[in-house]
């Protein structure tokens, strides 16, 4: 999952909302190999970990999306390459 994630972003550098897709598939592979190996060592520190992990995982997604929704409504536009700060 984590190299499906990478080869997303690197392969596709013209849609935002692929490009944030893929960033949350690559931190959410990251989490279930950490799940994983503190089930295996029965170590519960690691699942609050996990949980923390998600939580600023899914802010990251919510202010992501803002920034891209507020982006549309002024440029009318999706892509990377139109993407300047000096048109905001």
């Amino acid at each position: 999952m984590f190299f499906t994630g990478v080869l997303s972003v690197l392969a596709n550098r013209h849609n935002i909302i692929i490009l944030l897709l893929s960033f949350e598939l690559i931190y959410l592979s990251s989490t279930l190999v950490l799940a994983y190996s503190s089930y295996e060592s029965g170590n519960l520190l690691g699942l609050f970990l996990i949980m923390y992990v998600i939580t600023i995982v899914g802010a990251e997604a919510c202010i992501g999306l803002a920034i891209v929704s507020l982006y549309y409504s002024v440029s009318k536009e999706m892509s990377l390459n139109s993407l300047t700060l000096t048109k905001l």
